[in-house]
């Protein structure tokens, strides 16, 4: 499932639209958030999607640039190794902020099944004066645009192990960051892998 966006203090900027993606295009299911300030100066639309694959996520990152013209993209699980990253650079009107998820993996000459993970976020190139890289790992990253701090996560899915530890070693991390930057706007958004919805059941911790 993937979720909307948490957001935190009066922000300077307007979040014309928050919309989260899931495939196929033709039939989704999109979550906007509107968030509407006095006295705004701006505004900013993103988009948070799982592409699960550059090359199946490709079309629909087409027709979203399209049809929603989006300032900054959350991209999650673009499943690409370091030597491919540059497939982005297709999308001449971005620049992108990410990583591999596979670097241990091609360092170790291992790669064995599918492809995984990996986000990346892709900036609307207009923003370039006004951004700045902040951190970048396999499972976030962080951006800086103007006053807003933008983080992009993909939480491990259900089945992962030791899927909580890793969840609260991840969040510790991101705070650490947010706390590095007090007077900041914070947006976090992208794909929790959570329906919250539904109540999940978890060993007993000690």
């Amino acid at each position: 499932a993937r979720r909307t966006a948490i957001t935190d203090k009066k922000m300077e900027w307007t979040i014309q639209s928050l919309v989260t993606v899931t495939q196929p295009l033709e039939s989704l299911k999109i979550r906007t958030m509107a968030v509407q300030q006095q006295e705004l100066n701006h505004s900013l639309k993103l988009v948070s999607f799982n592409m699960h694959g550059f090359n199946q996520g490709q079309p629909t990152l087409d027709e979203l640039i399209t049809d929603i013209q989006p300032d900054v993209l959350l991209l999650q699980e673009h499943w690409l190794t370091p030597a491919n990253i540059n497939k982005f650079d297709i999308f001449a009107d971005y620049f992108s902020f990410g990583c591999s998820a596979m670097v241990k993996s091609v360092e170790l000459s291992i790669l064995r099944g599918r492809p995984f993970g990996g986000v990346l976020t892709l900036i609307s190139n207009k923003l370039r004066k006004i951004s700045e890289t902040i951190f970048c790992s396999d499972r976030f990253n962080i951006v800086k645009i103007g006053n807003l701090l933008i983080t992009n996560v993909y939480l491990p899915c259900v089945g992962t192990e030791h899927r909580l530890l890793v969840t609260q070693d991840l969040f510790a991390d991101i705070v650490a960051w947010r706390q590095n930057f007090p007077t900041c706007d914070w947006i976090i958004a992208g794909d929790f892998n959570i329906d919250l919805l539904k109540a999940e059941s978890h060993p007993p911790t000690t």
